[in-house]
């Protein structure tokens, strides 16, 4: 294809993507309100005002579908070219982004389970994977690495990533959109130098399709993308970050697609590496994302919310820049290096993902201690940690004497997890003697605790059960909890507090016992 015409189609799919894409949001935003299609507020995360349209998903591909129809028929011709390739995969491409919105809607409007979710989202993958007929091989740094029968496992592995790494940035008005757009610039400079023009326009198209929607989508918000368009954007920019650096038959390059979509990967690896350290389920939802710590450090500066898409689409941009620039040198470590200055820089300076990073070290650690100990055949130290992870409350002042109980009192594992998201506040502590008791010589104790008629954490105990010593142990701990109930009522209630017009009383914190059996 001609550069000139490429460039000519180029301008005219924006500019009429982009137009399409502000008409059809205001007719998808009236008819959700109309259908009930909506988004309602609630006390713990969901805290905008009001009823706000979702379906912004639909509106985006029904864009982007009419501008390529546009493109394909009436501007390609008009400047010389026969039309823009289409082949299989194509079409698998937007069946696939047809049954994601489908799906995504069913969830905006009945809330599905997060396993009812995932296993349509696999259902959806797995058909454009086997349309995607993917490379047998993969190249980093330029060694090759054949996948073989892994080749379909792993597209589809980078598909969910991609998909739910998308649907989790997409908690603050302007986030996803704005990173949809700079991601698409990025993947469309990577296909146009690799000479994807097919998938440079339809990308483009994306991006303008997403601009038009920030339109309404900045702050304040007046419609949301909903499920149906996170994941319609996770899985058009998943799929075609990895089909801009093909190279015919060669190995894949996957370093660069990672980079393209380094923001929400790495704010989902921080959000699975929390979960899973803190013992919590991994469809928790929380407040501890990228988004939720830097607008509440914009709001304790003043800021506003405008700042949070800025700083989303320069995140983004360092990261693509990296992807670029790797693609013109045909080296990916220059994609590896933009990866390693996003997340160095949002840890190092406590950002974002600090918490977790010490988290991990300490599990590490602990990890480490109990291999060492197994191999010198000595008793294992004991391992005592307490990381806050959002908000700048003292929960010291109820986490070290419960660590002084377990010390003398021949616990082997304590744990005290707090996840309060609506005032962006958590805290996790573990202590551990070091060496745990066998499952069927053990004794456990969880501790929901409730305030104000929500659960704000857990507490839990292990001990091995030896007799009347287990008894006294249970005697001095519940003596305990009822020593550190002011503490608690003032760290926890006074927190919990929902804000309304009308005043209300705060009750004292309900702590409730579950008995292991």
């Amino acid at each position: 294809m001609e550069p000139a015409a490429i460039a000519k189609v180029l301008i005219v799919t924006a500019f009429s993507t982009c137009a399409i894409s502000l008409v059809m949001v205001a007719v998808v935003r009236w008819l959700a309100h109309k259908v009930g299609l909506v988004d309602r507020p609630d006390p713990t995360r969901k805290l905008h005002r009001g009823d706000i349209a979702l379906g912004g998903g639909i509106a985006v591909l029904a864009s982007v579908v009419l501008s390529g129809c546009l493109a394909h028929w009436y501007v390609a011709p008009e400047f010389g070219l026969e039309g823009l390739p289409w082949s299989g995969r194509w079409t698998a491409l937007l069946v696939a982004s047809a049954a994601m919105v489908l799906l995504g809607v069913v969830d905006d409007r009945f809330a599905l389970r997060g396993k009812q979710k995932l296993v349509g989202q696999m259902a959806i993958v797995f058909g454009l994977a086997i349309a995607w007929q993917p490379s047998g091989s993969i190249f980093i740094f330029g060694f090759p690495i054949e996948l073989g029968v892994l080749a379909i496992p792993l597209v589809m592995l980078w598909l969910l990533a991609a998909i739910n790494a998308v649907n989790l940035i997409d908690g603050a008005d302007g986030v996803a959109g704005s990173f949809g757009v700079v991601a698409s610039a990025g993947i469309a400079l990577v296909a146009f130098i690799n000479g994807h023009a097919t998938v440079g326009v339809v990308v483009i198209a994306t991006g303008a399709s997403l601009a038009g929607f920030l339109c309404f989508n900045r702050p304040p918000a007046t419609i949301f993308l909903g499920d149906a368009g996170s994941m319609l954007i996770g899985l058009v920019l998943g799929t075609l970050a990895c089909w801009s650096t093909e190279q015919g038959g060669a190995p894949q390059n996957i370093l660069i697609p990672i980079a393209l979509i380094g923001v929400p990967l790495f704010d989902s690896a921080v959000a699975i590496v929390r979960r899973v350290l803190t013992g919590r389920s991994i469809y928790m939802p929380d407040r501890g994302h990228l988004h939720h710590i830097l607008g509440a450090q914009l709001n304790a500066r003043r800021l506003s919310p405008m700042w949070m898409m800025a700083a989303f689409g320069c995140l983004s941009m360092l990261t693509s820049i990296g992807a670029v620039v790797g693609t013109v040198f045909a080296n990916d470590a220059f994609a590896l290096l933009s990866i390693a200055l996003l997340v160095s820089g949002l840890v190092w300076s406590r950002t974002f993902g600090h918490a977790e990073a010490r988290l991990l070290a300490s599990h590490t650690r602990r990890v480490g201690d109990r291999l060492v100990s197994k191999v010198r055949k000595i008793k294992p130290k004991a391992h005592v940690s307490g990381v806050p992870l959002q908000g700048n409350r003292q929960w010291d002042v109820v986490w070290l004497p419960l660590v002084e109980f377990a010390t003398k009192n021949g616990v082997a594992q304590l744990k005290l997890d707090l996840n309060m998201p609506w005032q962006h506040e958590g805290y996790h502590g573990l202590w551990s003697c070091g060496s745990m008791p066998d499952k069927a010589e053990q004794w456990s104790i969880r501790l929901p605790i409730i305030c104000h008629s929500r659960k704000v954490g857990r507490l839990e105990i292990i001990g091995e059960a030896e007799g009347e010593s287990q008894l006294e142990s249970l005697e001095a701990f519940s003596y305990l909890i009822g020593e550190l109930q002011p503490a608690i009522e003032q760290l926890v209630c006074s927190l919990s507090i929902v804000h309304t017009d009308e005043p209300h009383s705060v009750p004292a914190p309900v702590i409730r016992a579950v008995v292991a059996r």
